[in-house]
């Protein structure tokens, strides 16, 4: 419907003749409405008073350190959001001052409750300065200004009864903070002191500085160490390459051959080698002087042997031949290894050192850190104890200092007329209310109506369409046997009225079976009717391009995961029953059907296996874009409607589409039940077998 600007001046008189009782009750609501509002609302006499606050000075002034600075004159600003007037106005509106001014209200009995009584008073703070705008409101000009009278004494009442309990609170409780803060102080001063102590951290930069010098210099003598013992290292190899001993076993074979036993036997061992060899140039080895002579040489060699086994059991590898020569080149090798050791545990002690060093150097940010928050909680404590101090100061110097003096600089004055709501406004808003309630309601009343004639239209259409069968629901078919065989009475009593139709080919006998919207009985329509075909003798192929739910290819046991890039061959299900699944890509359905690919495969199809009927469960008409493509393809379409089902939204577009295809429209068939034929879920109809031939 267009608006009421388009429309001439007959068919606004047709409008409001259609529709005047509705938009004269709505107007005598809003006209009533209006007049009691004018009637009840009461007039308001407003008296206004203005008070300022003196700006109080003192010669008091503490360095509070962080915490910035305490000036008792304009009090201690930590910031923008302390106001002094906002204070003060809450103050004033508060339940306890209100009290004392609403116990002495002259029409104290017209405002029972405080809240209400509230209502009557406005204070607030004029900006860029020291003055507080007070309104308060009163039936009468008389009661307006003694009313603000007694608010304002009331206020310095409150004011003085503040001052007095803050120097009591102060005067018990200032002392017990105040010593609070000095203990926390002194506290946070221990602590600084002891951890100062602790890690005699006191200037992070010239520790960091001596630390790294530290660790420079200590990492020069480990180098220098380190290359030292290595030569020394160097001496003790070649030493012992020369002696062919051990450093170890080189004193131990020295000090074997300083043993004044092991030198008697080796000298008394030399001497019998002597008499031996003499005995043997005059005597025989037969002789007992030569044989006396080799048993006593065997006997010191044994002793000997005997001494240097028993040296040799705290150290292997010992030279029982060693001689005083070689006294300097042990006592070399001996030296060298033992610079060699120190050397290395030089080198030990100089890591382990730059280790701690670094260790140390690490920590630093750390102490540093941890010393800068108690240094920050020191300087924070000592500002609060100054700031008490300061407090306590200025307690004792200025009585006004927490709640300064209110002065009365304008008295107050009534306004010479009333103020509140204006009659001229009220009857403003009552014709903008009733103009836009009454606009709102015609055309709220012409849509309905032309939704009612857009529905009769659309009715009249549908009914003019040829009516073939009408079948009940699938529901009461499962419930009752006897119902199941009408039931498939029903779908024989169609098969029969189709097949009884002259068909000029084979073209003419696909049948596309849609509806308006979904659940209405399309799936269950195609399989009864395919089954029933079949009893005529007719082979029939069943397609399914229901794209968005495939529901028919769910009941027959097909895949429709839509993973195909072509369509398959056509594969039996039942006796003289074929399937054609069509669950394609989407990227090969976008190409698939503008094409025309859909009318070959029919065309093919019915050429190759000699189909007498194509039925194509389609998709509902509002559901799919392509609908206006499938028709041309189908030939003839058969339209399910269930009568609930019909939603105005979707009619409007319906009818167009089945306008638009007047000419390949066969008839309706008429759900009868009170919702869909087939459901999600349900279990599917014996028409046909469930279990498709591989």
């Amino acid at each position: 419907m267009q608006g009421l600007s388009t429309v001439s001046m007959e068919q606004e008189v047709g409008i409001l003749k259609r529709h005047w009782a509705p938009l004269l009750g709505l107007n005598a609501l809003i006209w009533s409405v209006v007049a009691y509002s004018m009637i009840q609302t009461p007039q308001v006499w407003v008296a206004r008073a203005s008070l300022i606050v003196p700006n109080a000075t003192s010669n008091l002034q503490t360095d509070l350190g962080k915490l910035g600075n305490l000036d008792s004159g304009n009090g201690v600003v930590f910031s923008q959001q302390l106001n002094l007037l906002k204070i003060l106005g809450a103050i004033a509106t508060s339940n306890e001052t209100l009290k004392i001014a609403w116990s002495q209200d002259p029409d104290k009995g017209e405002y029972p409750q405080l809240e209400t009584y509230k209502g009557l008073f406005d204070v607030s703070p004029e900006s860029e300065s020291t003055i507080l705008s007070l309104q308060v409101q009163g039936d009468h000009p008389e009661i307006a200004q003694q009313r603000a009278t007694l608010f304002i004494g009331a206020f310095e009442q409150r004011l003085n009864q503040l001052r007095n309990s803050d120097a009591t609170q102060q005067a018990a409780f200032r002392q017990k903070e105040l010593e609070a803060a000095r203990q926390s102080w002194e506290k946070s001063q221990n602590t600084l002191k002891q951890f100062q102590q602790k890690t005699g951290l006191v200037s992070s930069t010239d520790q960091t500085e001596q630390l790294i010098t530290t660790i420079n210099t200590l990492k020069t003598s480990y180098s220098q160490t380190l290359a030292e013992g290595k030569a020394a290292r160097a001496r003790v190899k070649q030493l012992s390459q020369v002696l062919r001993l051990s450093p170890q076993t080189a004193v131990g074979s020295l000090q074997l051959g300083e043993d004044p036993t092991y030198q008697r036997l080796r000298q008394r061992l030399a001497e019998q080698e002597v008499i031996l060899a003499e005995a043997r140039n005059q005597y025989t080895d037969a002789s007992p002087q030569t044989q006396a002579a080799l048993e006593l040489r065997d006997k010191l060699l044994r002793q000997v042997n005997a001494q240097a086994a028993r040296a040799a059991q705290s150290l292997k590898g010992l030279n029982p031949s060693m001689t005083k020569e070689s006294a300097p080149l042990i006592q070399q090798l001996v030296v060298a290894s033992g610079d060699a050791e120190a050397l290395d545990l030089q080198a030990k002690q100089l890591q382990q050192q730059i280790q701690q060093q670094n260790a140390q150097l690490q920590t630093l940010p750390a102490q540093q850190a941890t010393l800068n928050r108690l240094q920050r909680q020191y300087e924070v404590d000592e500002g609060v104890y100054n700031g008490l101090v300061a407090q306590v100061q200025a307690t004792r110097l200025n009585a006004f200092g927490t709640y300064p003096s209110v002065q009365v600089l304008d008295s107050p004055r009534v306004a010479d007329k009333p103020s509140g709501t204006s009659r001229r406004l009220m009857l403003l808003g009552g014709f903008l209310s009733a103009g836009f309630a009454s606009l709102a309601l015609v055309l709220f009343l012409e849509g309905r109506r032309s939704r009612v004639n857009l529905l009769r239209s659309e009715k009249t259409f549908l009914e003019a369409l040829p009516i073939l069968s009408r079948i009940p629901h699938l529901k009461e078919l499962e419930e009752e046997p006897k119902t199941a065989l009408a039931h498939s009475e029903v779908f024989r009593s169609l098969a029969a009225t189709l097949h009884a139709m002259a068909f000029s080919n084979s073209r003419d006998r696909r049948l596309l079976i849609s509806s308006t919207t979904c659940g209405e009985g399309k799936t269950t329509v195609a399989l009864g009717l395919a089954s029933a075909l079949t009893h005529l003798g007719a082979r029939v192929l069943l397609v399914d391009t229901d794209w968005q739910r495939f529901t028919l290819t769910q009941q027959l046991g097909f895949s429709c995961s839509g993973d195909l890039d072509t369509l398959p061959l056509p594969m039996p299900v039942q006796n003289q029953i074929d399937f054609l699944p069509m669950s394609l890509r989407n990227e090969a359905l976008g190409e698939f059907i503008p094409k025309n690919s859909f009318k070959k495969t029919l065309d093919f199809a019915q050429s190759i296996y000699h189909y007498d009927y194509v039925i194509i469960d389609g998709t509902p008409l509002n559901a799919f874009k392509e609908a206006d493509l499938m028709v041309p393809s189908s030939a003839n379409l058969l339209l399910i409607s269930a009568d609930e089902k019909h939603k105005p939204e979707l009619l409007d577009e319906s009818l167009e589409q089945l306008k638009r295809w007047n000419d390949q429209v066969m008839g309706l068939v008429i759900n009868e039940g009170k919702t869909s034929l087939w459901r999600n879920g349900d279990p599917v109809p014996n028409y046909l077998s469930s279990a498709h031939v591989e």
